[in-house]
């Protein structure tokens, strides 16, 4: 999938248009530590191409709302350690990206 998503932009707005109607549940609603972990998994592979084709508010208030639920997770209990480490991942993997590290520069204030 991953590769198709570069190529195509067609499915990168399919994407978009999921995440956007299904993300919001997912990440407040989510009380399975397996679907947690799986979530923190999809974001360190697509966080960066999320929202892409969407205005800059809306990506804004979407990485907001990501970057909460993954820093959240970091501070989980110890029985629940593989989503903390998950997200930790998903973190580490997207820094080097620009546009996540904008975000975190942006929202440091409220994720502290």
């Amino acid at each position: 999938m991953s590769y198709a998503l570069v190529k195509r932009g067609d499915l990168l707005a399919a994407l978009d248009l999921v995440m956007a109607e299904h993300l919001p549940k997912l990440l407040n609603q989510s009380e399975s530590k397996l679907i947690q972990s799986r979530i923190c998994l999809f974001l360190g592979f697509y966080m960066d191409q999320l929202f892409s084709t969407q205005p800059r508010t809306i990506q804004s208030d979407y990485f907001s709302k990501i970057l909460d639920f993954l820093f959240k997770a970091l501070a989980l209990p110890k029985p629940f350690k593989i989503v903390s480490l998950q997200a930790l991942d998903a973190l580490t993997t997207q820094l080097s990206e620009t546009a996540l590290s904008q975000q975190i520069e942006v929202n440091f204030d409220s994720l502290i």
